[in-house]
């Protein structure tokens, strides 16, 4: 066991306190550091072994492993930092790794944390410094960030390491990811492709051997696929993937070749959502160690129904004037102003072209076929733009209607001031209660030239509120003047120098929707459970990514002596057992896991020595803890 020098070592690093009380780390593992430390509490908050010095090699990936003393039934986080890059500070990108937790640790027993750590193929030679740390209940390495003074409890220690792409590669350590294919899909389709990705750090040229079963649970609500189509590439490996089934399993004996390998098996899901798919660190159990956890989400989205798109391909739609082809019709301006054009298509071969070649006035619309009026909480006008601008300019604006009002709901305009600004149609625009253009802040200079982009108008039925969303991005929110689409007006502004302007649209599509989100997938929440009164833990114990409308539960587990007490927090819930399962998420909200000591009880056996009279009551009596009970005797007659 070795003993620390003095923290005036650590500079010109920074020295971290914790003025509560030293919780120690009792154990650094990593290449050639091996450093148990001593256990008591109440130490040197911040050790310097910077005399022990371990060597890492660029590129490669060594374990981590790290014991503290929790100082009772308390959770730790445990965190490490290695300044790549030399310049003394612990915070460039990739310098810090969180390890993992403990709870209830002696710092001697057999409780451990371990995680891998890849030295960047790009880190600076030479001795550098090695940081680990330990801190009362932090489950993030946002808890744990390398320079902190002031309260807290637990403990720094200062290593160093020397990078040398001399050394020799370390022995080769098991790798696992994995995904859906795809990641995300409409409902009607409830099926994807999950597939286990198996490797190998620090390959060598033997295979790794699976010495326990690799199992992955699937989330509530997901399955195996009635038909699994279950495979693996694992030498020796042997898929199990039960039709309904919740897990996929690759058993003990299969192996990972240098190259890696794959285990695949189709999964399906039971209603919209977004599921969280996790396998755990040290899961992945092999001859040459544990692997690392690994995760992947599946998204399935409510089914849109599209009332009308078109791409204006043939043969509904001929090159030349648009007229009335497939259904549109236009306004003002001559027919040569609408078009249908080869020259510069969003998609396949053909789109619609605004342009004049005379300056005129007035303006000209280019108007989709009207549609029947939808039912689904949006509506959703959507196409591809590309708009090529000579120097002076032309308003182009892109209008949403509703035809049985008789009203725009919303025209997006893309104006020809200096700053190409991008304004709306509002109808308190030029004062209350008169109409007028007012800017969304944002601009199309970046989107003027060839290339396209996607807009997106999305109008909420129930009170006409909408959004404008560009490139899948939200630029503005908005009250219209009507809610529900009918059909799309492409509207060009003449006048002097407006001639030669060119506005192209492609891929047009009014659809009924009830997501209202720029990307199309379905609005999220974030869960985040934590453990308020201490000795017990909550799991899972990271922020969960939840659905807006659906559900998500949590394992509780409560240390021996303890039990689950109450759970509290913002989300709401009910507690079966030791599942909490929260109400419909609507928002970010929190999970708070209480636990309770045990009530500690004895049994007093009341009895008559000497007979002759009796002792009430005369059966054994359960007495609390710490608590008094009482007995009444009473003799016999001459006794």
């Amino acid at each position: 066991m070795s003993s620390p020098l003095v923290p005036d070592a650590i500079a010109p690093y920074c020295v971290n306190t914790y003025t509560n009380n030293v919780e120690p780390i009792t154990l650094v593992q990593i290449s050639d550091i091996n450093n148990p430390s001593p256990a008591a509490t109440g130490g040197t908050a911040h050790e310097d072994f910077t005399a022990i010095i371990g060597t890492l090699r660029p590129g490669a990936t060594y374990a981590v492993t790290m014991k503290s003393n929790t100082d009772g039934a308390f959770l730790h986080g445990h965190a490490l930092y290695v300044d790549w890059n030399q310049d003394t500070l612990l915070d460039g990108a990739g310098e810090g790794l969180f390890v993992g937790t403990i709870t209830g640790s002696t710092g001697t027993d057999a409780a451990s944390v371990s995680a891998l750590v890849t030295v960047p193929a790009g880190a600076t030679a030479g001795n550098t410094r090695l940081r680990a740390m330990t801190v009362y209940n932090a489950t993030t390495l946002a808890g744990i960030p390398p320079c902190r003074t002031g309260a807290g409890y637990g403990q720094s220690e200062d290593y160093t390491v020397n990078i040398d792409p001399g050394a020799p590669m370390p022995p080769a350590l098991p790798n696992l990811s994995k995904s859906f294919t795809p990641s995300n899909r409409d409902f009607s389709t409830p099926t994807t492709t999950l597939t286990l990705n198996l490797g190998q750090f620090n390959a060598g040229a033997a295979s790794l051997n699976l010495t326990a079963d690799l199992v992955d649970t699937l989330p509530a609500g997901m399955t195996v696929a009635a038909t699994p189509n279950a495979s693996t590439t694992c030498p020796s490996g042997v898929v199990t993937a039960a039709p309904g089934g919740a897990t996929v399993t690759l058993g003990t004996g299969a192996q990972i070749p240098p190259a890696g390998c794959t285990v695949t098996a189709d999964v399906q899901v039971a209603a919209v959502g977004i599921y969280a798919n996790s396998i755990a660190a040290g899961a992945l159990q092999t001859n040459a160690g544990a692997g690392p956890g690994a995760s992947a989400n599946f998204t399935a989205t409510s089914a849109t129904t599209a009332t009308y798109s078109t791409g204006f391909e043939p043969p509904t739609f001929v090159v030349g004037n648009m007229g009335t082809q497939g259904g549109w019709g236009r306004s003002g301006g001559v027919a040569a102003d609408t078009t249908i054009s080869t020259a510069h298509p969003g998609a396949d071969a053909q789109h619609l072209r605004l342009t004049w070649a005379t300056a005129g006035t007035g303006t000209v619309a280019a108007i989709s076929p009207t549609q029947g009026q939808g039912t689904t909480t949006y509506s959703i006008a959507s196409g591809k733009l590309s708009i090529q601008p000579n120097a002076t300019g032309t308003p182009f604006d892109f209008a949403p209607q509703d035809t049985g009002a008789g009203s725009v709901i919303t025209r997006v305009r893309f104006n020809n001031d200096a700053a190409k600004s991008i304004q709306v149609l509002d109808p308190n625009g030029g004062g209350p209660g008169v109409a007028g253009y007012v800017n969304t802040g944002a601009d199309w200079t970046a989107l003027a030239g060839t290339t396209y982009f996607d807009l997106k108008v999305i109008t909420k039925r129930a009170d006409s509120t909408y959004r404008v969303c560009i490139n899948g991005t939200s630029i503005f929110n908005g009250t219209g003047f009507a809610a529900n689409l009918r059909n799309i007006a492409i509207i060009g502004t003449k006048g002097t120098g407006t001639n030669g302007n060119i506005l192209d649209v492609d891929n047009v599509a009014i659809d009924n929707s009830n997501i209202g989100t720029c990307n199309g997938l379905p609005p999220s929440h974030t869960v985040t459970p934590s453990v308020g009164t201490p000795s017990g833990s909550i799991s899972p114990n990271t922020p969960q990514t939840v659905i807006e409308g659906a559900t998500t539960a949590f394992t509780l587990s409560a240390n021996a002596g303890f039990h689950i007490d109450t759970v509290t927090g913002t989300c709401g819930g009910s507690l079966v057992g030791n599942t909490y399962t929260t109400n419909a998420v609507t928002a970010d909200c929190t999970v708070i896991a209480n636990f309770a000591a045990d009530v500690v009880t004895h049994t007093v056996t009341p009895s008559v020595g000497t007979p002759s009279g009796s002792i009430s009551p005369s059966t054994p009596q359960t007495v609390n803890d710490g608590a008094t009970t009482a007995f009444t005797l009473t003799a016999n007659a001459g006794f």
